[in-house]
């Protein structure tokens, strides 16, 4: 959608040109960087004071841009008021170059103070062009297009960071104390910063737009401060800035001037740290993005608040003894962080300010904020200057020391007195993303994210969403809803199988929508997948879809997972339908089985012998050792069995002599039940199943005393004894039945054994006498 009075390629060519204008732009920044002005002050003399003016100056410059915030209701050309101010912001760099030069031949010995006067101008022109720029590219940008433009724009300001590093190197091949390499990178500056104007200039600008209207400015003015949510933002960013400034400005001078090049810490150690940094910055920007949409800003906020406390206590530790490793560590750490916090307060300052004021809400915050961390170098300088004068008052700690420990106890009091709960911007709680975080590999989970909302080819983003699926985390929950109306028929229903995997509650609403789709396959998903959710309030819905044969089997799996007492009498019905095709009365015994209910054991046993196809006569088997038997030793002696017949079961010579129960039972009894499993192994290795499930089920009885052992042994040729048998076993059902406990579904199911072996011993089938073999291990105590 093209702007008012802009063509789509007007805007287009205007967004490409803004974006190699930030090329020179970061250029521009990179040569200016607090390293270099720290080296250059020091050629310079400067004090420790003076040092910290270098962070101050451009902290007050924040609240100059309330003057060209409120110059936007009255002009019509952006372009023209914001050239003269940012070309005298960048031009400024070639007077600060000849600097050293030009007080040395007139003889001033102000030189310093010169130096900082126009540092300050520079910042002042630059801080009050950034409202207009802001204004300039908000029209400019279509809002559908906002998120590649800032995106593709910080991946070149990032990248170009690294030209730290041979910038740095320069400065090195001088002797220290030289002004003139500073001088050579503050001309260079002025080159590159009057280049990205002139580039700048070249895009084209829509017409402005009527931001405030019927409001005088002190009422803009005010807004921000009526506003509660914003005004805890502006009160957070007060005390946070003034908590990293007050100590964050002198980390450079400790390297260079405690640390030094003796120790290995030259200008170019300093810019491959923060090249470091910025790459790490340029790769870590999309993950707390993406974390933010998804969990809320004010999480990550939170969050890298927290983390960003700590990285102060590295210097203190470990800055003089290992000070390489502490510099490369930290400036790593920051990367890590740093991205997440800026991103997720910028974020938090465009969705809290209204729209209709939203430039005067953030300027103002940025000058509140600016100017309270205007000070905070000020006091950190003195207060450094005061602990080289009274040295040993903190015990061992150097005056660095102490007041990098002064910084990160003010950032831990700013982290505990804001907890940052907006009204409007809610989300997860902080302890919820670190869970979140914990649970999976987010680095995988949010790039599948971005390919499967971005993939252009089809194959791509199937192989994202079956990627999201294996690591079942709920990050990615929003992608995977939006792959719901991918054109790929194939990305659908692997979407629908992620969100499964991923188990958000959340995602229900979606997945009924996608079982209501006219397209079979997707609706067969969605209609299996209703299952995995747990919410009962669906059961209704999927007992309607047992009426279709298509969508029977689906409907059937879901009731299966959801164990809905309430569906029992339609399971029974199923389950029972010698009409029914197999797999739909194995699953409906499945799922009948899932309910614990005892009156679904025989009818299952018999489902089993009837049956003439394996698949769903294992599907029976599994559903009877879900509810009566350990399923995971039933699965894996009947895979055993399926590749070898008859070797698991018959190498267990010794099953009853070893169990834990049968150790504490009498000789007799011990002798008695290991003749009846040596008995059922027999029949097992011949093939005769039913007298191998009979024997196993009787031997697990009798060492458990539930039936006497000689009448267990008479009970397998003399029907008498096989009465008496059931009788005992009736009489103990009877007895525990009370306490409803799982004992009682085993018994059930020894019993069902019994009673159709007696009725029809040349029924049975290997699955029953894997089964029992299984029982028996269970009773036994395996």
């Amino acid at each position: 959608m093209s702007q008012p009075g802009l063509s789509s390629l007007e805007i287009a060519r205007g967004m490409r040109r803004s974006i190699f204008a930030s090329v020179f732009g970061s250029s521009f920044a990179v040569c200016i960087a607090l390293q270099f002005l720290t080296g250059f002050a020091l050629t310079l003399e400067a004090s420790k004071m003076q040092i910290a003016l270098l962070t101050s100056l451009p902290m007050f410059g924040l609240a100059l841009p309330l003057i060209s915030t409120l110059l936007l209701h009255h002009v019509r050309e952006r372009k023209r008021c914001w050239f003269p101010l940012v070309t005298g912001h960048t031009l400024i760099w070639l007077v600060i170059a000849i600097v050293p030069f030009l007080t040395k031949a007139i003889g001033f010995s102000g030189g310093m103070a010169l130096f900082l006067s126009l540092f300050f101008l520079s910042c002042m022109l630059g801080s009050m062009s950034v409202p207009l720029w802001f204004s300039w590219m908000s029209d400019l940008v279509p809002r559908q297009q906002a998120g590649k433009y800032w995106g593709r724009r910080m991946a070149m300001v990032s990248l170009v960071q690294v030209l730290a590093i041979p910038v740095g190197w320069l400065t090195d091949c001088f002797p220290p104390n030289n002004p003139l390499p500073y001088a050579g990178i503050f001309a260079l500056a002025g080159i590159l910063g009057f280049t990205s104007v002139l580039i700048q200039r070249g895009v084209v600008e829509p017409p402005t737009t009527v931001l405030v209207a019927g409001k005088s400015v002190w009422q803009s003015l005010r807004e921000p401060f009526q506003h509660a949510d914003f005004r805890k933002l502006i009160q957070f960013s007060c005390f946070y800035n003034f908590a990293v400034l007050f100590a964050d400005g002198f980390v450079v001078l400790f390297f260079l001037t405690e640390i030094g090049a003796d120790r290995g810490i030259t200008q170019s150690s300093l810019a491959m740290a923060a090249s470091l940094m910025w790459l790490i910055r340029w790769v870590m920007g999309r993950y707390w993005g993406f974390l933010g949409d998804r969990f809320g800003h004010a999480a990550v906020l939170r969050l890298c608040t927290a983390a960003l406390v700590i990285w102060p206590l590295a210097l203190v530790l470990w800055g003089r003894s290992h000070p390489m490793q502490t510099l490369m560590g930290i400036h790593l750490y920051m990367g890590l962080f740093n991205v997440g916090f800026e991103t997720s307060i910028t974020a938090l300052q465009l969705g809290l300010a209204p729209a209709p004021n939203r430039p005067m809400f953030v300027t103002v915050q940025q000058a509140c904020a600016g100017l309270v961390a205007a000070v905070a170098p000020l006091l950190g300088g003195a207060f450094l200057q005061w602990s080289t004068e009274h040295p040993g008052w903190l015990g061992s700690l150097d005056p660095y020391q102490t007041i990098f420990l002064f910084g990160m106890l003010l950032r831990l009091t700013c982290a505990v007195s804001f907890p940052l709960r907006f009204q409007v911007a809610k989300g997860a709680s902080a302890a919820m993303l670190v869970r979140r975080l914990m649970d999976s590999n987010p680095f995988k989970v949010i790039h599948h994210s971005y390919v499967l909302d971005e993939g252009i080819q089809e194959s791509e983003r199937v192989d994202a969403v079956h990627e999201l699926a294996d690591a079942g985390s709920d990050i990615a929950t929003e992608q995977v809803l939006h792959a719901l109306r991918d054109p790929s028929l194939e990305v659908r229903r692997g979407a629908v199988r992620a969100l499964v995997e991923i188990k958000d509650r959340s995602s229900l609403t979606a997945i009924l929508e996608a079982a209501h789709t006219p397209e079979t396959q997707i609706q067969s998903e969605a209609i299996e997948s209703l299952g995995h959710f747990g919410d009962r309030s669906v059961t209704a819905f999927l007992l309607e879809r047992l009426n279709d044969p298509v969508l029977r089997l689906p409907a059937l799996r879901a009731l299966s997972h959801l164990g809905d007492p309430s569906a029992r009498e339609s399971l029974r019905h199923w389950a029972r339908d010698p009409s029914a095709a197999p797999e739909v009365r194995a699953t409906a015994f499945e799922a009948w089985c899932h309910l614990s209910d005892e009156d679904s054991i025989a009818p299952c046993l018999r489902f089993m012998r009837e049956c003439r196809h394996d698949l769903p006569r294992w599907q029976a088997a599994m559903a009877l050792a879900k509810m009566a038997v350990a399923p995971v030793d039933f699965y894996s002696v009947l895979q055993q069995e399926l590749r070898v017949r008859g070797e698991t079961v018959t190498a267990q010579t010794h099953l009853v002599d070893h169990a834990p129960v049968a150790r504490e039972k009498p000789l007799r009894l011990r002798q008695a039940a290991t003749h009846l499993t040596h008995r059922g192994q027999s029949s097992y290795a011949e093939g005769k199943w039913g007298d191998a499930a009979q024997a196993f089920t009787l031997a697990a009885l009798a060492c458990l005393e539930i039936i006497h052992p000689a009448v267990a042994q008479e009970a397998i040729t003399n029907p008498a004894g096989f009465q008496q048998a059931l009788a005992s076993l009736e009489q103990t059902i009877t007895e525990l039945a009370v306490t409803r406990s799982r004992l009682v579904l085993s018994l059930r199911l020894a019993e069902a054994m019994l009673r159709l072996e007696n009725l029809t011993p040349r029924c049975s089938v290997s699955e029953e006498a894997i089964l029992a073999h299984c029982l028996l291990r269970k009773l036994l105590g395996y």
